[in-house]
């Protein structure tokens, strides 16, 4: 019984170690994350005590509670280490089939198993380089890649089974992760949380965004109002309202984020190249207007949230679609790139400033591949002028923010902590879900996913000596 009394010593405990896993949408890795939870004072938990219109009287939203009624701004936190797992070109060609009409389930269940071996794998690496032992560690929280992900919506709902709204049923919405986090736990000896959209869904909500929670907890300010945009395949944004508020965090998928620029330089590049590096493709190119204006007609980016999407509306089908669309193949390869990089910037203003007032926002911080991209960059503080647009890595807000050290799979280290913020914040926000899990919190805020109630998200797994 020793896993199941580390994970009831670790709910106990005022301080936890947990490794937060990530495989995005853009199959270019696995980003894993040791995430250090320290449990502050009680004076200074009460002095980010949220509110409602400045009145500490009145209760704060749900999500900021534990199920004790806990404030759980209450945690400070610092990055152990860190460590990035490429996946090798054969390897990630398998698993983007999967999303492919013609996966075959033989390759899923094959792969399930690869992945979780080399998430395992990872998590190995991380603990050798920051010299941690894995008994020491409470939890380990993996998202897995996400094979495909339909989102609930009138015409899928009750579908195929009628459905009552209120029996817990997921309503048309389903969705697959794949990374088998049984062989993760048996590779590492410590209990695994994993498949954390699917109880959100089966409340009838979107099953996305996951983080919007933990970004509250992680990177809220006292009196500002900060947006987070990730851009990995997808962009989504999470909109934070200052930890004197008690308003709940604004987040959706914004569109297509790295997912079409990358499908147009491997086409561009006859498959030679997986991304634009630095922008610089881009960058030589000239936006077409008229495609960038069809582009933006695109039927998910009218809809208004809870709203999320993936590969399966924005992936290989839809750019062999735009191929054929008149004036395209008239385009020069850079003028391809930099007309999808702009699309992505334009869908990001679009998604933000159709949802909010843009001047309540003091600045916009850029997580994820995307930060990497500098002519995307450039384009989005461009469209958001005069907003200041910066890299989650330029992110020193919070002093609890530390790290001691982060490695990639060439043993070179970070230069800085601050450098880990915008490559690891999912994995970083999945260990914080991990927290949230054990402090018996929601991990999921219904007003963004959609769903019927808060749910306490994840599926718990034991290594295999669970009895001794």
């Amino acid at each position: 019984m020793k896993h199941l009394q580390r994970i009831l010593d670790g709910a106990k405990s005022n301080e936890r170690l947990i490794v937060g896993l990530m495989s995005g949408t853009s199959a270019d890795g696995i980003d894993c994350c040791l995430v250090r939870f320290v449990q502050k004072s009680a004076a200074a938990a009460d002095s980010n005590k949220p509110t409602v219109d400045g009145d500490s009287n009145k209760p704060a939203t749900e999500y900021c509670k534990d199920i004790s009624g806990n404030n759980l701004f209450k945690w400070e936190w610092s990055i152990e280490g860190s460590f990035f797992l490429p996946y090798e070109d054969e390897f990630r060609a398998k698993l983007l089939s999967l999303a492919s009409i013609d996966g075959k389930v033989q390759n899923l269940c094959s792969l399930s198993f690869d992945l979780g071996q080399l998430s395992g794998q990872a998590v190995r690496e991380l603990l050798s380089q920051s010299g941690t032992k894995s008994e020491d560690v409470t939890l380990i929280v993996s998202h897995g890649h996400t094979v495909c992900h339909f989102p609930p919506s009138e015409e899928s709902e009750g579908s195929n089974i009628q459905t009552d709204k209120n029996s817990g049923s997921a309503n048309g919405g389903s969705t697959l992760q794949t990374g088998e986090g049984a062989v993760i736990a048996e590779m590492t000896d410590i209990p695994v949380l994993e498949n954390l959209r699917v109880s959100d869904m089966a409340a009838g909500g979107q099953g996305a965004p996951l983080v919007p929670a933990a970004d509250k907890m992680l990177f809220s300010l006292d009196e500002k109002t900060i947006g987070i945009q990730n851009i990995g395949g997808i962009g989504n944004i999470t909109i934070l309202h200052s930890l004197r508020s008690a308003l709940a965090p604004v987040a959706f998928d914004t569109g297509p984020g790295n997912m079409l620029i990358d499908l147009a330089i491997s086409h561009v590049s006859k498959g030679q190249l997986h991304f634009d590096e630095d922008g610089h493709t881009g960058r030589k190119g000239k936006v077409s207007k008229s495609l960038l204006q069809r582009l933006m007609q695109h039927s998910y980016l009218q809809l208004k949230p809870p709203k999320t999407t993936g590969r399966e509306e924005f992936g290989e089908c839809f750019f062999n679609e735009l191929l054929t669309w008149q004036g395209v193949e008239n385009l020069k390869g850079e003028d391809l790139v930099a007309t999808l990089t702009a699309f992505t910037a334009h869908t990001i203003k679009k998604g933000i400033s159709e949802t909010l007032d843009l001047s309540i926002l003091d600045t916009l911080y850029i997580a994820g591949g995307g930060s990497k991209n500098l002519f995307l960059m450039d384009l989005i503080r461009k469209v958001f002028k005069p907003l200041t647009v910066l890299s989650l890595d330029d992110y020193t807000e919070r002093s609890q923010i530390s790290s001691c050290g982060s490695q990639n799979s060439e043993n070179q280290a970070s230069p800085s902590a601050s450098k880990e913020l915008a490559d690891m914040r999912e994995a970083i926000c999945f260990a914080a879900l991990g927290n949230l899990y054990l402090s018996g919190a929601s991990g999921t805020v219904g007003s963004i996913t959609g769903a019927r109630h808060i749910v306490c998200a994840g599926k718990l797994l034991f290594p295999h000596n669970y009895i001794d």
